[in-house]
């Protein structure tokens, strides 16, 4: 018994390490594919140390998936052609999926995850911050992604602030989630702080590991306030504009959504013209979509949201599955979860999927692949 709980413990901190190596890659930048190393050597680390609990766990889930994704890339590359797009992504699943979706199959003290995490923190959150040219905002590319990896910190650092019961790790969180608020307020990204948004709005929902229940007074006091914030939208942003000008507090991304405000322009920042092309693609061949990667996945003309990304490249075929399964989890946030797995959803749902809603691409995202390892282990054959 003593042998079990010391490996889901080092399952914990190993699986919290994993899931920081988008943060800490600066760290191994001069070395070529450090970061495969990164990911590869714990991995395989936790597939001798768990081979044995892991033949007695049915995977026949992630078996089939990972035949499903294989299956659809070889359709892509005999159909579409041998693009090297599409040979960059199949490694990126390699590396970055198949890994991550087994890794929820393992028995993991999940409390430690978010240790890991927090700790790791205090070196990443720095390291992140020393990407960046603080007098220079026209890299916005640089800016989202150092946003999305300090969001992933100060969420994990939040749950373990309110849940973790040791002082010093307490002292850790609040000083990076307050370096956190600090950038992210200042100069973070709009998609990074709608994510801390929708991670304080689900840990308040399942504050006592509670579902959400309709009609209940959580269930109308967040409904009502998303409705006003959907119908008072300008109004708010303004109102929030004029109170922090008026105490000198400046906010890039706040500043954009008033320009457009005011100007009458959009606040997609283009991604309206990327959607409506994305849509055009599926209406095209809604069978099977146009293939994965045949769009310039690097020069940002990429759909900008992964269910969009789902249907363009693999249309209702291939891609019906994959939004399945990125839906499951979700749903199972509000099933009889143990406390700590639900604060895991949230998480992921926060720090992970929010931002694939409105950038990058999802396979490269481990915590989307994460995400999706949960739901598949939910699946049973």
């Amino acid at each position: 018994m003593a042998n079990s709980q010391r490996q889901k413990n080092t399952n914990g901190v190993i699986v919290g390490f994993m899931l920081s190596v988008n943060v800490l890659s600066p760290i191994l930048s001069f070395i070529p594919n450090g970061i495969a190393i990164l990911i590869m050597v714990p991995f395989f680390y936790l597939l001798y140390k768990n081979s044995k609990s892991i033949l007695k766990t049915d995977i026949k889930p992630f078996v089939l998936f990972i035949f499903f994704i294989l299956s659809y890339f070889l359709c892509s590359l005999l159909v579409y052609g041998f693009e090297k797009y599409t040979w960059h992504y199949l490694f990126d699943f390699i590396l970055f999926g198949i890994p991550y979706i087994l890794l929820p199959y393992l028995e993991t003290n999940v409390l430690l995850i978010f240790r890991t995490l927090t700790i790791i923190g205090i070196a990443a959150i720095p390291i992140q911050l020393g990407q960046v040219d603080f007098l220079d905002t026209s890299d916005a590319g640089t800016w989202m992604m150092v946003s999305y990896n300090i969001l992933k910190i100060a969420v994990a650092s939040f749950i373990t602030l309110f849940y973790d019961k040791f002082k010093l790790l307490k002292l850790i969180s609040i000083v990076n989630i307050l370096i956190a608020v600090i950038f992210l307020t200042a100069l973070g990204s709009r998609g990074a702080i709608l994510g801390c948004i929708a991670a304080i709005l689900l840990l308040y929902i399942y504050r006592d590991n509670k579902t959400l229940q309709p009609f209940s007074s959580k269930f109308i006091l967040i409904s009502t306030l998303m409705i006003i914030s959907i119908f008072s939208f300008s109004r708010i942003m303004i109102f929030i504009s004029d109170v922090m000008n008026k105490y000198d507090i400046a906010s890039y991304s706040l500043d954009r959504i008033v320009n457009s405000l005011n100007s009458g322009s959009s606040l997609s920042s283009g991604r309206d013209k990327l959607y409506e092309t994305a849509l055009n693609g599926i209406e095209e061949n809604i069978l099977f979509g146009q293939g994965i990667a045949s769009f310039n996945n690097f020069s940002g003309n990429y759909p900008h949201n992964l269910i969009i990304q789902m249907l363009y490249e693999g249309g209702l075929f291939f891609g019906t599955p994959l939004i399945l399964l990125t839906i499951i989890p979700l749903f199972s946030m509000n099933s009889k979860l143990g406390h700590f797995s639900r604060l895991l959803y949230i998480y992921l749902f926060s720090a992970g999927i929010v931002q694939l809603i409105f950038s990058s691409y999802f396979w490269m995202s481990i915590l989307f692949w994460y995400w999706i390892g949960l739901g598949l282990k939910r699946i049973k054959i």
